[in-house]
């Protein structure tokens, strides 16, 4: 499966900008990019972290119980997600959809207490971690996250 996306740089959206109108001396540049199939996943399904879908291979947290609300996404570590919704709103629930596990932690850096969680699994949040997730690290990359 091959998806084409044609991406239109800032000078042509100016040059057609405004009025609809294209301005004079205004060039247009076009790039195709192609995304190619990735072991029969449909590009939408390939994990992209941070793009607000729990992709396979990806660790998602939830605001909302059930794997519901606002998700962050990752593939490999957050040390800070205080400026993420789950920073703001706290964590509902989780799902491990990797192949590794992954532990959450109540300090920034991957530091504080920790609780792991084990691979292709989920469960809604405990309410003693409810609202104290604030890093996350899948555990081969640990000392990454603490480094920060």
């Amino acid at each position: 499966m091959r998806t084409t996306l044609r991406l239109i740089t800032a000078a042509a959206v100016i040059a057609i900008g405004c009025a609809g109108t294209a301005q004079a001396g205004a060039t247009s540049y076009q790039q195709t990019v192609t995304i190619v199939d990735v072991q029969g996943q449909s590009p939408r399904t390939v994990a992209g972290s941070k793009d607000g879908v729990c992709d396979n291979q990806e660790f998602c947290l939830y605001t909302g119980a059930n794997r519901t609300g606002s998700v962050v996404d990752q593939l490999v570590y957050d040390n800070n997600l205080d400026d993420t919704y789950i920073g703001h709103q706290g964590t509902g629930s989780w799902w491990n959809r990797s192949s590794h596990d992954w532990y959450v932690f109540d300090g920034l850096h991957c530091s504080g207490r920790q609780v792991r969680l084990g691979a292709n699994s989920w469960s809604n949040t405990s309410s003693a971690w409810r609202g104290h997730i604030r890093s996350a690290a899948r555990a081969d990359s640990l000392s990454t996250c603490q480094k920060g």
